[in-house]
């Protein structure tokens, strides 16, 4: 699968697909501009950090490739 980099949308969904790893994607909400470009990540401890990092990773080193 394809994806846009510029688009929170695309790698929030990736990663909830593949990786079981809910980010919150903030286009259009208040305080945001609608570019598709601000995330919000919450993690609760090192386990769910190492998770994050590993799925981004993976998800944005083959899409450069």
């Amino acid at each position: 699968r394809q994806g846009n980099l510029d688009n929170t949308f695309w790698l929030a969904e990736r990663l909830l697909d593949e990786h079981r790893l809910l980010i919150k994607d903030l286009t259009g909400k208040k305080g945001f501009p609608a570019d598709g470009k601000y995330l919000r990540f919450a993690v609760r401890g090192t386990e769910d950090n190492d998770r994050l990092l590993v799925g981004m990773n993976r998800i944005l080193n083959g899409h450069l490739k």
